[in-house]
């Protein structure tokens, strides 16, 4: 009853202050997430090898013949061990310059395209790496608790999220109504 003598702007903000805190929470557990748990479970690892996971029709890649699950070793005779290195050698070569790929399997001379949205060299490929491994074996438990907690966080930003969308919707039980 007290809230019906209030200004129509005072209720308003009443029954925002709910689902704004909701969604502030929601930011802020995102960031945590993505710049704090994420970089540092990622620096876990040593990730090695890179892998031809996907080719794209009509490209580069599909058209020299090389296939799915090759492991790529050098490009123009330079070694590549992770997709770091896959990425900047990808970077440091021109729209249409022709490349040397060797592959665990062959050797292919390709002609690379300018990608339709960065404009730079493109293959038409999708990569993943060969093999995930823990840079210290005895940080097992640790790396176990720090996903647990990562799951977590997930979920609490999926809920308070949630809860802020539902309690903006304009009915009586929830603070929107």
């Amino acid at each position: 009853k007290k809230l019906l003598k209030k200004k129509k702007i005072e209720q308003l903000s009443i029954l925002a202050a709910g689902p704004f805190s909701n969604l502030v929470l929601a930011a802020i557990i995102l960031i945590i997430y993505l710049f704090l748990i994420t970089p540092l479970i990622g620096s876990m690892y040593n990730v090695e090898g890179v892998v031809i996971y996907s080719i794209k029709e009509n490209y580069p890649m599909n058209l020299s013949g090389v296939n799915i699950n090759e492991k790529i070793i050098s490009i123009n005779n330079i070694p590549i061990s992770n997709i770091n290195e896959f990425k900047s050698m990808m970077n440091s070569i021109a729209p249409g310059q022709n490349i040397l790929l060797k592959t665990n399997k062959s050797e292919y001379n390709i002609k690379t395209v300018e990608n339709p949205q960065t404009k730079k060299s493109y293959l038409g490929v999708s990569v993943i790496p060969e093999k995930y491994e823990l840079k210290f074996k005895n940080i097992k438990p640790l790396v176990f608790s720090l996903s647990w907690f990562a799951m977590l966080i997930n979920w609490v930003f999926i809920l308070n999220f949630l809860v802020a969308l539902v309690n903006l919707l304009p009915l009586p039980i929830v603070d929107g109504g």
